[in-house]
């Protein structure tokens, strides 16, 4: 034993420096020195210096080289906290208020530079566009290092005024994990013991760790250049997509460069978006928006609430519901290579196809629906308007309720019906049944192949090549014509027209003028020509005559009067015995004297509408063989005459004898 006695005097103790302290190689346990750096005694209890002192708690800590640290490096730090869980932990008593800080950095001018307050950490950045974050100044910063590459920092967060940055060690050894590696943001809830979650990790990996179930977090892998956030689900590694991006409950950007939003959406596509709830976006570059909504083949779109955009580049826009009497309308679907649908339950199924409205149907090649409940059935049709029909090949049907079955065929109007080749209808419930047939109107009919027409109200045109128009027409027969009111025109070649006339005769032609209904007029003689009821101007718009021509006429035929010989009275009567208009010669003179015309002559002054040529004719017949009787008489007192003359003649050449026997007497 050594006992040192002075009282004036003392044992020293080697003297060094603690970084000489520090080199001391291999130390022996109990080395005593005293570090004049740190004006303390230190001594090496085999494992590291520990300041001489007698105190426990003064064990607890060490200095050097102007650091102040734990002496144990096993041990945590607890401020605030008796059962510190990390190598720090500073935890606020229970008179902490909420907007005074827990723990806080500030800089040289008192300014707050990073505070931990009870419910929230904010950090402060310098708000000067001229001072960003760098390595000697300005800006915040997390920062980390990759042991291979000796110990060089290595940043993970920046924030500045005009950026924020993550930076990720590359490798996948280094991930984001409770233990080790990348870059995490998490949560605590205070009722589940301080358990913490991770909101936002950050981590470099070139593929995607497994969260199943779903996790609250944000999440993102910078090796796949991909981001997730809110309720995060991912079920094998290759259900995130590179560049891909989705957020909200259990989505998943499954394609490269792919999006994902909402409810367990899913856009497995490349290039392809899904937004919305069970929205689901299958094909490369499709987009599928909306409730239920499916873009499933490529460049396809579907929005809107269960729409289904299945076919090539296709397009549905429109959702499902309820129409006005309560029944379900179904998905809007665009299932063919091309097609369009827009609108509530609207379908286009063939290629090219085109539906616009509620729920119409475009199911042929190139077709279009528009409207409600309209469908293009065939290739290359059209139907626009409410329950309108295109069935026929290149068909078109406009209007409600109307049907185009024919091919080519065309309809405008309400509830009008082409059926056949090439035939076309328009109006108010019209119908074109024959090949080539023109219905136009109110309920008309053109029935007749090659042609046939009808125009008007209640027509119609049964026959080939026939023609009705007007009002309750019809043309029956081949070739046929019928126009006006109420006409009928069945002969073959045959034409009614006017009013209430029927033609039954081959290449008859019939004309009604003012007939009272319901009689009507029938012409059964076939290459007949008739008007029947009413007056004919010819050169006249007010004729005043069954027949007026107002200027010259020519006859190259006879005229003929009445349709028999009993059916009018001819001159004849002048020869009867009984006729009393028998005048005497000097009679008829002393008549012409007072009346100055004949007596058998209507006068002139009674002619006040016209000159009556039938009954002058049969007046001047009358007076003809009037005055023929008289010539008649002449004759006969002429004879008379001419024999009294004969007699006295031959009387005067006997007289004349017997003076010139008694002259010749005398000389003698």
């Amino acid at each position: 034993m050594l006992d040192v006695n002075s009282a004036t005097k003392g044992m020293l103790i080697p003297r060094v420096t603690t970084i000489a302290r520090l080199a001391i190689a291999t130390p022996p346990t109990s080395l005593l020195v005293f570090d004049t750096s740190l004006n303390q005694f230190m001594y090496y209890n085999g494992a590291t210096w520990v300041n001489l002192v007698t105190s426990e708690t003064d064990t607890l800590w060490s200095a050097g080289l102007g650091n102040i640290y734990l002496s144990n490096t096993l041990l945590n730090l607890g401020v605030g906290s008796t059962d510190p869980k990390g190598k720090l932990e500073v935890k606020a008593d229970i008179l902490n208020g909420l907007n005074e800080p827990i723990f806080d950095v500030v800089n040289s001018n008192g300014d707050t530079i990073f505070a931990v307050y009870p419910n929230g950490v904010r950090i402060n950045v310098y708000d000067d566009t001229l001072t960003r974050a760098s390595s000697t100044k300005g800006g915040f910063a997390v920062g980390g290092f990759s042991p291979s590459r000796g110990a060089s920092d290595k940043e993970y967060l920046r924030v500045t005024p005009d950026s924020v940055r993550i930076y990720i060690e590359e490798g996948n050894l280094n991930r984001a994990s409770s233990t080790k590696g990348g870059f995490a943001v998490g949560g605590f809830s205070p009722s589940r013991g301080f358990v913490p979650t991770d909101y936002f990790n950050v981590y470099g990996s070139n593929d995607a760790t497994i969260i199943d179930p779903s996790e609250s977090r944000i999440l993102w892998y910078p090796l796949k250049e991909a981001l997730l956030s809110g309720r995060v689900l991912v079920e094998s590694p290759d259900s995130v997509g590179t560049n891909s991006m989705a957020t909200g409950f259990e989505s998943k950007a499954i394609g490269n460069y792919s999006q994902a939003f909402g409810y367990q959406t899913r856009a497995f596509g490349l290039n392809s978006t899904a937004i919305g709830y069970l929205a689901n976006a299958i094909g490369d570059n499709s987009y599928a928006l909306g409730n239920q909504s499916l873009a499933s083949d490529t460049a396809s779109y579907a929005i809107g609430t269960e729409a289904h955009a299945t076919g090539l580049r296709s397009f549905a826009i429109g959702s499902r519901g309820i129409d006005v009497y309560g029944f379900p309308i179904g998905s809007t679907t665009a299932s063919g290579d091309y097609s369009y649908a827009f609108g509530m339950g609207s379908i286009a199924s063939a290629q090219g196809a085109f539906s616009i409205g509620t729920k119409t149907t475009a199911s042929g090649t190139y077709s279009t629906a528009i409207g409600n409940k309209s469908t293009a059935s065939n290739q290359n049709t059209i139907a626009i308007g409410y329950n309108a029909v295109a069935s026929g090949s290149s068909s078109i049907a406009i209007g409600a309720d109307a049907v185009a079955s024919g091919q080519s065929s065309l309809v405008f109007g309400n509830g009008c019906t082409s059926t056949e080749y090439c035939a076309f209808s328009s109006g108010n419930w019209c119908r074109a049944e024959g090949s080539g047939s023109v219905a136009m109107g109110s309920n008309t009919v053109a029935s007749g192949h090659n042609g046939s027409i009808s125009l008007g109200y209640l027509t119609t045109a049964s026959g080939g090549s026939s023609v009705a128009m007007g009002s309750t027409t019809t043309a029956s027969g081949m070739n046929s014509t019928a126009i006006g009111g109420y006409t009928v025109a069945s002969g073959y070649g045959s034409t009614a027209l006017g009013s209430d006339i029927i033609v039954q005769g081959s290449r008859s032609f019939g004309i009604g003028l003012n007939n009272p209904f319901p009689s009507s007029w029938t012409i059964t003689q076939d290459n007949t020509m008739s008007i029947m009821g009413g007056n004919v101007g010819i050169g006249t718009v007010s004729p005043d005559k069954l027949l007026h021509v107002a200027g010259d006429a020519r006859v190259e035929g006879d005229i003929y009067y009445g349709v028999g010989i009993n059916t009018y009275s001819k001159p004849d009567f002048v020869f009867n015995p009984n006729y009393t208009k028998k005048f005497t010669i000097s009679e008829v003179e002393e008549f012409i004297v007072k009346n100055n015309h004949l007596p058998w002559v209507t006068s002139a002054k009674n002619e006040k509408d016209g000159v009556n040529l039938t009954r002058m004719s049969f007046e001047t017949l009358e007076s003809v063989e009037n005055i023929q009787m008289q010539i008649i008489e002449l004759k006969n007192a002429n004879e008379d005459l001419k024999n009294i003359i004969v007699d006295q003649n031959n009387l005067l050449r006997q007289m004349k004898k017997e003076i010139d026997d008694l002259q010749k007497s005398k000389k003698e």
